[in-house]
C-alpha cells in the first residue's frame, strides 16, 4: 500500500447560487480568537433574529426545506456538513473528515482513516458506519451503480473502499456523510419526504436553527465543531431574492458561488465600492466541436487557422472573465488547473491564420472577402442552441473569422434538432462547455472506438482517453493529460475557446475570501470573519 499524505493534490469539483447573511455576536466582530460561549443554548438565548441579514439562494420555494440536502446542493450543504476532503491555500487536496489514507498499487483500493474527534450536532461521534450508510443510500437513490465501489469497515474509524470504475472520485472534496444513527432503516424511496429534512443534523461548522417555509433557513455556529467554532455566529440562507438588488440594498452580505452570479450583473457589482468580486476558474473549457467531414475542416491547417484568427482573450472579456484569470486551451484535471500546470495556449495570430488558409488552397479569388477553392466558398455553419447565450458569443467568433476570409453562418436550433443534425453530420460546428469523459466520447465516439459525430480519429488519443478512464491515481491522470496536450495542439481537432469562471460578490466587511482558491463562501464560512469599518 502506498500512503498518500493529506496534502496531496487532486481533483476539485465546485458545484447553489446562494447569498448568505452573516451575523457576528456582540464582542466578536473582527476578533481572531472570538470568545466561545459556554453552550449552544447560550447562543440561542442571545440571538437577535431581527439583526440577521438575509441573502439569496435561487431555489424554487417548494425546495426550501431541502436546500441543504446532500449531494444536490454543494456548496450550501457544507454549512451543515463537513466534507471528507478540502482544498488548501496551495490548491492541494487534504483531509477534512478523513485524516489520512492509503492507496493500493493498482489505484483501485483506498483505505480511509476518519478523524475520531468529529461529532454530529446531537453529540454522537461520526464513524465508519456513516460512510458505509451514505454509499448505500447513494445506490438506493441511483446516484451510483452497485458496482462503482464496495465498502469494508475495518474498525469504527477506518473503511477500505474498492472502486470498480471511475464514476466516483476517491478524493472528492464535496462529498459529505449522513448520520446513520438517525436515518438507517428509513425508506430510501421516500427520502424526499423524510421528517429529518425538517430539522437535519449535520457535523459541519453550523447547526440547524429554524426555517421559514418558502423564505429562509437559519443556522448557528456549532459550539463543539472539531475544527474550531466559527467566528461568524449565524448564517441565514434566504430563498428567491435577486443577487444584485439584495446586495446593493444591504439585505445580503454574500451572493454567488455556484451557480455563479449572472454575467449581466457583474459590471454593476464591480462598480459598487461596498462590494468585492471574487472568481474561481471552472476547469471545463468552452469548446467548438468541428465536423471533420467538412471539405475545409478536414485539413488541420484550416483548423489551426481558425484558432489563430480568434482573439480568445477578448472572447473571455465578453464573458466577463477577468484578465488576471489564467487561460488554457487543453483538457486539465482540476489539480493541474489549481497548480497552474498547462502549456502555453495557441496565440492570436491572424496573419499566420491567413497564411495557413492560403497554403491550404483557400484564397479570395473574386474579391468578395470570402475565401474560396475550386469555386466553393469557405463557409461554415455553426449550430447555436436557442435557449442559451451561445448565439451572442458566436457572433463575436463570426466577426473574428470574417477578418481572415472565413464566412460563418449561425443557425439557431432547438436541442432536439441539434441532436438530429449532429447524428447525421449535417453541421459545420457546434459548441459545448464540457471536458472529461464526455468530451472524449464526443470527440472519439462511444468507448473511444470511433464513429463520433465529429468524424475525427486519432488512435493514440483514443488509447490515452481509455487510460484516463481506467485510472484513479491523480498523478497518472495528470501524466496522461500531459501526453495529450501536444497532440491536441498539433492537430487542433476542436476549437478550445477558454475556461469559464464562478463569481462570488461579498460586502467589503466580509473577510477571508480570495481569488481563485477561496472564492466559495459556503465551503469556507467556518473560516471567514467580519471587519467593520467606519466609512
Amino acid at each position: 500500500m502506498a500512503c498518500r499524505e493529506t496534502n496531496s493534490g487532486t481533483w476539485l469539483w465546485p458545484t447553489g447560487l446562494v447569498a448568505i447573511a452573516l451575523t457576528v455576536l456582540p464582542g466578536c466582530a473582527g476578533e481572531a480568537g472570538s470568545r466561545r460561549p459556554e453552550s449552544a443554548a447560550s447562543v440561542n438565548e442571545s440571538r437577535d433574529v431581527e439583526a440577521t441579514h438575509a441573502v439569496t439562494i435561487l431555489r424554487p420555494p417548494s425546495y426550501d426545506h431541502r436546500i441543504l440536502l446532500p449531494p444536490t446542493n454543494w456548496p450550501a450543504m457544507h454549512l451543515l456538513y463537513s466534507p471528507l476532503f478540502e482544498v488548501d491555500e496551495q490548491g492541494l487536496v487534504r483531509g477534512k473528515l478523513v485524516r489520512r489514507w492509503e492507496i493500493s498499487d493498482d489505484g483501485r483500493t483506498w483505505t480511509y482513516h476518519l478523524r475520531t474527534d468529529v461529532t454530529w450536532h446531537d453529540g454522537v461521534p461520526v464513524t465508519a458506519e456513516d460512510y458505509r450508510f451514505t454509499v448505500q443510500l447513494n445506490r438506493d437513490q441511483h446516484r451510483e451503480l452497485p458496482t462503482s465501489r464496495s465498502v469494508e469497515i475495518l474498525d469504527d474509524s477506518t473503511v477500505r473502499v474498492t472502486f470498480g470504475d471511475n464514476s466516483q472520485d476517491p478524493l472528492d472534496d464535496y462529498a459529505v456523510l449522513l448520520p446513520s444513527h438517525l436515518l438507517a432503516g428509513l425508506d430510501a424511496d421516500a427520502l424526499w419526504e423524510w421528517e429529518y429534512w425538517e430539522h437535519p443534523v449535520g457535523n459541519g461548522p453550523y447547526r440547524w436553527l429554524r426555517r421559514d417555509p418558502n423564505l429562509m433557513v437559519e443556522l448557528e455556529a456549532y459550539t463543539d465543531y472539531a475544527f474550531g467554532r466559527p467566528e461568524i455566529q449565524r448564517v441565514t440562507v434566504q430563498l428567491g431574492a435577486h443577487p444584485l438588488v439584495e446586495l446593493q440594498a444591504g439585505n445580503a452580505d454574500v451572493a454567488g458561488g455556484y451557480p455563479s452570479i449572472p454575467v449581466n450583473q457583474l459590471p454593476a457589482l464591480r462598480e459598487d465600492p461596498d462590494l468585492r468580486l471574487y472568481w474561481a476558474p471552472d476547469y471545463r473549457v468552452s469548446t467548438l466541436f468541428l465536423n471533420h467531414a467538412h471539405p475545409a475542416l478536414a485539413d488541420p491547417r484550416v483548423r489551426r487557422a481558425l484558432t489563430l484568427a480568434i482573439d480568445r482573450r477578448s472572447f473571455q472579456r465578453l464573458r466577463e472573465i477577468p484578465d488576471e484569470m489564467p487561460f488554457w486551451d487543453v483538457p486539465l484535471s482540476p489539480s493541474q488547473m489549481r497548480r497552474g500546470e498547462y502549456p502555453d495556449p495557441l496565440p492570436h495570430e491572424p496573419e499566420l491564420a491567413r497564411q495557413l488558409l492560403s497554403e491550404a488552397g483557400w484564397r479570395d479569388s473574386d474579391g468578395d472577402g470570402v475565401r474560396d477553392r475550386e469555386g466553393s466558398p469557405l463557409s461554415i455553419e455553426f449550430l447555436a442552441l436557442t435557449w442559451n447565450e451561445s448565439a451572442r458569443l458566436l457572433q463575436f467568433i463570426q466577426a473574428q473569422l470574417q477578418t481572415v476570409g472565413v464566412r460563418v453562418e449561425i443557425q439557431p436550433v432547438q436541442r432536439h434538432v441539434a441532436e438530429e443534425r449532429l447524428a447525421t453530420g449535417d453541421y459545420g460546428a457546434f459548441g459545448l462547455a464540457i471536458i472529461g469523459e464526455t468530451f472524449w466520447s464526443t470527440l472519439l465516439g462511444d468507448g473511444f472506438e470511433g464513429g463520433s459525430p465529429t468524424g475525427y480519429w486519432n488512435s493514440r488519443l483514443a488509447e490515452l482517453a481509455m487510460e484516463l478512464q481506467q485510472t484513479l491515481v491523480p498523478e497518472e491522470q495528470d501524466r496522461i493529460n500531459r501526453e495529450m496536450w501536444p497532440i491536441l495542439h498539433e492537430e487542433v481537432p476542436v476549437l478550445f475557446l477558454g475556461p469559464g469562471a464562478w463569481f462570488t460578490a461579498a460586502h467589503r466587511r466580509v473577510r477571508g475570501l480570495e481569488s481563485p482558491l477561496r472564492a466559495f463562501p459556503e465551503t469556507l464560512m467556518g473560516e471567514l470573519w467580519i471587519e467593520e469599518d467606519n466609512r
